[in-house]
């Protein structure tokens, strides 16, 4: 038996973050993704009627990362798309009435794409070495900007739900997963006619998914 789900997930990070570090940063920056809706295609193959495989992807939506702590000022500094399959090997436990309650342990890859550094962050960095006249020309003129990279992460993933079966071939489904992601970030901010500098941090975003399915089974 099969089962293709189309979740609408709601994603709270937990924004475990250090601080900031490198060229030309004031202390005490720390950053965090903001909370994001998604949307997300389920496939579930059970091999009996306890134990179902899991693959979950979706359109990577686009996380965007906010400043804290001390840079809470800068507000929005950067955004990336995560591509993140997980695999799940799910034990379900069938009560009456086309009830079931379940629990999957598996593993999450998460690859950002299209990371992309806001333009205050780099005004924010050049404004406290060449004051910020100069750093906004520098910028407006293009012999400013910055450029980020994020490396790929690879974590445990755990989901806890019930499903309930309503009619032939039809389910829902209410579902709780965690995933452990980690974002290490590394910036660089190039200014014409000088060496670039580098900042780096890294943030253990570890999302929390909350998930209402509609299911087909055949």
């Amino acid at each position: 038996m099969q089962h293709f789900y189309r979740p609408d997930l709601y994603t709270d990070f937990a924004n475990d973050s250090g601080q900031l570090q490198g060229d030309g940063v004031p202390a005490g920056i720390t950053a965090g993704a903001k909370n994001v809706d998604t949307f997300l295609l389920t496939y579930d193959y059970n091999f009996n009627k306890n134990w179902t495989f899991e693959l979950a992807v979706g359109i990577p939506p686009t996380v965007k990362l906010k400043a804290q702590a001390s840079g809470q000022d800068l507000g929005e500094v950067g955004e990336s798309k995560s591509l993140a399959p997980t695999f799940l090997a799910i034990y379900r436990y069938p009560l009456q009435g086309g009830w079931n309650v379940y629990a999957g342990l598996g593993v999450n890859y998460t690859k950002f794409v299209d990371v992309e550094v806001y333009e205050g962050y780099t005004f924010s960095l050049l404004s406290g070495v060449v004051g910020p006249v100069l750093a906004q020309q520098l910028i407006a003129s293009g012999q400013a900007s910055a450029a980020g990279e994020i490396d790929d992460s690879i974590g445990a993933a755990f989901k806890l739900g019930v499903s309930h079966s309503f009619a032939a071939n039809w389910l829902i489904d209410l579902s709780y997963s965690y995933y452990d992601v980690t974002a290490d970030i590394s910036n660089t901010v190039n200014v014409n006619g000088f060496p670039p500098s580098s900042q780096k941090i890294s943030i253990d975003v570890d999302p929390s998914l909350y998930s209402l399915s509609l299911g087909y089974t055949f």
